[in-house]
């Protein structure tokens, strides 16, 4: 009724929802990680002291349904669908602390502060806005939430004008740095204990051993030679301290893409669901939002491992664009956390591209990165874009 009422006053209401709905998450929960992870629930006392109360008339006690006419004027944007929970994800401020954050708030603010105006025109309209949080918090949330945004339909209403800059703030970098913060992790069953830990120490510069209650980004079950992420997935298996660095120098790798995808970027999924997938089974990669022809595709496995994936000799040298791509392949070793990175640009991306083939099957996911960072620089129509992958025997 709140909403109606404030049609009626020609208000724009933005209603934000960062918290869970119900049901089950996307994929399951290693219990290695319950105690890193939490959610977005807390419970509210009655509220007795609401200064925003509207003053509304005597019949907004009806209970009926409103028509979707009827509140034309309100943007809805909810963390999750109705079957998710919605977790809280570490994200890392400029000293490089740990902070538990809803992704949805997170990238809400972000866009307040100008990040989804893609034409730089001081307005953020709805087709801006549900881009840029869809994109975002699934990259973000590795798959396990995506937004619920309404209407659904796409247009170029105006929701909010953005507040000019009070100052204008330094450029930011076009080729950011993997992060320097070090990584936070913890290790479970270390058999030896101080042993193997000082071994750790010694053998993973930057890398902060923390207890397990303390948001670690990375667990290593020494015992079972496994790495689970801190949002619960299985990273890697087989993992001894020889392959640590290259699980590692990985995770690091993630959120330095995620940061040349935020503006302007491409959305992907995978089909059939965003679960885990078995040996064997068929999935598709697909992409959304190609505005040029020009099209690489790669992934980086748990252990760090660079695998190029197109273009093949056999594919077509260009994409169709203005309608989404869709890559087939099929689930085979290693399994764990894969990372699927597409690039398009509308300027020539063969130097990167021959880049990348070198590098096709080394432990480099650092220099992959590094390599997008550069070509980024020099590249006119940027977009790229990042997609888990989780496999499982």
């Amino acid at each position: 009724q709140w909403f109606l009422d404030a049609g009626r006053k020609a208000l724009k209401v933005v209603f934000v929802a960062d918290a869970c709905h119900s049901g089950t998450l996307t994929r399951p929960l290693d219990p290695r990680a319950a105690d890193a992870l939490t959610y977005r629930y807390t419970w509210y006392p009655p509220i007795t002291d609401d200064m925003l109360a509207l003053d509304l008339p005597e019949e907004a006690a009806d209970t009926g349904e409103a028509g979707e006419d009827e509140l034309a004027h309100v943007s809805f944007l909810a963390a999750s669908q109705e079957d998710e929970l919605v977790p809280e994800i570490p994200v890392r401020d400029e000293t490089g602390a740990s902070r538990m954050r809803g992704a949805l708030s997170y990238m809400f603010a972000r866009a307040l502060r100008g990040e989804a105006d893609v034409d730089g025109d001081g307005a953020l309209r709805r087709d801006e806005l549900w881009s840029f949080v869809r994109r975002n918090v699934r990259m973000m949330g590795e798959g396990r939430q995506t937004p619920n945004l309404l209407p659904n339909r796409r247009g170029e209403e105006i929701v909010l004008r953005l507040a000019p800059p009070s100052s204008p703030g330094p450029e930011p970098s076009p080729s950011p740095a993997l992060p320097d913060h070090g990584v936070r992790l913890a290790v479970l069953h270390a058999g030896a204990g101080v042993g193997v830990l000082a071994r750790v120490r010694e053998t993973l510069a930057g890398v902060r051993i923390v207890p397990k209650e303390e948001s670690p980004d990375l667990i290593w079950d020494a015992g079972a030679r496994e790495v689970v992420t801190g949002m619960g997935d299985v990273a890697a298996h087989d993992v001894g301290l020889e392959a640590l660095p290259g699980v590692i120098e990985k995770w690091k790798a993630v959120p330095a893409v995620r940061a040349l995808s935020a503006r302007n970027g491409l959305r992907m999924g995978i089909d059939p669901h965003d679960g885990t997938h078995r040996l064997g089974q068929k999935i598709t990669v697909w992409i959304e939002g190609l505005a040029h022809p020009r099209l690489i595709v790669f992934s980086l496995s748990g252990n760090g491992r660079v695998h190029y994936l197109y273009p093949q000799p056999w594919h077509s040298a260009e994409v169709a664009t203005g309608r989404p791509f869709e890559l087939k392949t099929e689930v085979t070793k290693p399994f764990g956390a894969d990372h699927v990175v597409a690039v398009s640009a509308g300027s020539s991306l063969d130097a990167l591209n021959a880049a990348l083939k070198r590098l096709d099957g080394r432990e480099a996911a650092g220099r992959a990165v590094a390599l997008l960072a550069e070509a980024k620089a020099g590249a006119s129509g940027w977009s790229s874009g990042i997609q888990g992958l989780y496999t499982a025997p």
